[in-house]
């Protein structure tokens, strides 16, 4: 006789065998889907605490075992692990089906908050999630939100703990509070949970506020001051972002003068624009153009290039989104060097990663 509930029209409950006996097939769900929690809280803890050199799998053992260079996850043994997620691509000529992978699923196969670790990958990381939050933060699921809003978490702390890109993470919060601000109406989800990301959004910046910075203490080691002023000019024109030579032309007399140097302002201005961007903004006599003044317009006017040390490769073979660091994960020809295997792949721009996952 089946078990009725308090309407005699119910069917009642779903009972089924466990190992323990019999028990309802929801209060079972129930447990699983709690230790399923419980198992990812314990996965995410496991990755902040370990090092990036132990988070990356070995190039050398990549390849040695078909059924291990796979897996997703390594164990807490010390085994490797490879980062990468297959993209679907459509039918032939087609390109790459857009949207077929969720920010979720794809910021945990390719680790976003552990490889954050890396400087490499830092600023691509960063940019990444700028144009998810400017852009689609306020469409996509609870899910997907809180995903990203963990990520940028455990960038916050990455930064608190080394001092180290302060500017880029304080620029990232304060377009997640723009962005927050702006679609306060029409965000998707609750109202109180939303209210609630924001208010962690100012702790955040409030953690980042409180950083102290001190001096290196007087160990009689050797400071950028002692090198000769030709060393000094060196690693000058090997910066990148002109906000760096003026925060370090704002240190000192010495430096200051160093950092107003023309040959400094005119290799920005080679890194950052075309040969024929710079044609177009130099004066009529080129020998009294002022590249300090001339890289400003053009800033203005162009914007920076942007530059990454490392982006996600996208093999041609396989439909792998992969770190380069970690190693290829393309299985189909075991026999190809791994020189081969990158020439089939393609680096991924920020922009051009977004158009994979909308």
């Amino acid at each position: 006789m089946p078990f009725l509930g308090r309407d005699f029209r119910a069917p009642g409950q779903n009972w089924v065998r466990a190992h323990k006996g019999w028990e309802i097939l929801i209060a079972l769900r129930e447990k699983l889907n709690t230790h399923i929690r419980s198992l990812s809280k314990d996965r995410y803890a496991y990755l902040n605490e370990m090092p990036v050199s132990e988070q990356l799998p070995d190039k050398n053992s990549n390849m040695n075992n078909n059924n291990n260079n796979m897996e997703m996850h390594g164990d807490r043994n010390g085994c490797n692990r490879s980062l990468y997620i297959v993209i679907p691509k459509g039918r032939k000529d087609a390109g790459f089906m857009a949207g077929t992978v969720n920010i979720a699923e794809i910021m945990t196969r390719l680790d976003f908050g552990g490889v954050a670790r890396d400087p490499r990958r830092f600023n691509y990381i960063c940019k990444v999630l700028s144009l998810i939050v400017t852009e689609k933060f306020n469409e996509v699921s609870g899910t997907s939100q809180k995903h990203v809003m963990n990520v940028i978490g455990q960038i916050v702390n990455i930064v608190c703990e080394s001092t180290q890109n302060i500017r880029e993470c304080q620029c990232l919060l304060k377009l997640i509070e723009k962005a927050m601000k702006d679609g306060r109406h029409t965000h998707v989800g609750s109202t109180k949970v939303w209210q609630k990301k924001l208010d962690t959004v100012h702790v955040w910046q409030e953690m980042l506020n409180n950083i102290e910075l001190y001096e290196r203490e007087d160990d009689e080691e050797m400071v950028l001051m002692d090198l000769p002023d030709d060393c000094l000019r060196q690693i000058l024109l090997r910066f990148s972002d002109h906000r760096d030579v003026v925060n370090l032309g704002a240190t000192n007399d010495s430096l200051n003068q160093l950092c107003k140097e023309e040959e400094v302002w005119r290799e920005l201005c080679n890194f950052h624009f075309s040969e024929k961007q710079i044609w177009s903004a130099l004066p009529d006599y080129v020998d009294e153009a002022d590249w300090h003044l001339i890289y400003l317009r053009l800033l203005k006017k162009h914007g920076k290039r942007e530059t990454y040390a490392e982006m996600p490769l996208l093999c041609n073979r396989c439909h792998s989104l992969y770190w380069k660091v970690g190693g290829h994960p393309c299985t189909s020809s075991e026999t190809d060097e791994e020189e081969e295997h990158l020439k089939g792949s393609k680096e991924i721009s920020p922009q051009e990663f977004m158009k994979l996952i909308f």
